[in-house]
């Protein structure tokens, strides 16, 4: 991607996108809007953005210069306000033996969490609160100081997703 090559182009916009991000989480370096086409803003940014990474500053986004900014983007993104939460509410109890549809997202939260709730390896993502899907469930409930049911009702899903979100601030920090 060369700025000579003055076009409109889905990476040129994820580009962009990428160095606005950074750029509202370090101010010393310039704003892009992603238009999609690589001017001289984008240049001037680009250029900026290698000096600031001791890079060889040639204002082209060659495979270096993309390397060191998908981490870079990746760090910012926590920087710049918190992402939207999504309101869940479970109407349902879920009991050992039921299928359902939220099991998914509750067996993926739970097998991040299990090496902290001492379940690795955690349950497997089936959509049915199995056996061991019900152990993590007990083991959650005993950390969050619930009633211990192995069922997966409203206050299991609201303390399953505030310590997935604990976890993940935790394990992004340490990167």
């Amino acid at each position: 991607m060369r700025p000579e090559e003055s076009f409109q182009n889905q990476s040129v916009r994820s580009l962009q996108t990428m160095l606005q991000v950074i750029s509202m989480a370090d101010p010393r370096l310039p704003m892009v809007i992603p238009d999609g086409i690589f001017g001289p803003t984008t240049r001037r940014a680009v250029s900026e953005f290698q000096r600031f990474m001791g890079l060889p500053v040639t204002g082209i986004a060659d495979q270096a210069t993309w390397d060191a900014i998908v981490p870079v983007y990746t760090a910012a993104l926590l920087h710049i306000g918190p992402s939207e939460s999504i309101d869940v509410v479970l109407t349902e109890i879920l009991r050992p033996g039921m299928a359902s549809p939220w099991l998914y997202p509750a067996q993926a939260i739970l097998l991040f969490l299990a090496p902290g709730l001492g379940q690795s390896p955690g349950p497997a993502v089936t959509g049915l609160l199995d056996e061991a899907t019900e152990k993590a469930l007990l083991a959650l409930q005993k950390v969050a100081n619930l009633p211990r049911t192995g069922c997966l009702d409203a206050a299991t899903w609201r303390s399953l997703s505030h310590l997935y979100t604990l976890q993940a601030l935790r394990q992004s920090g340490e990167n």
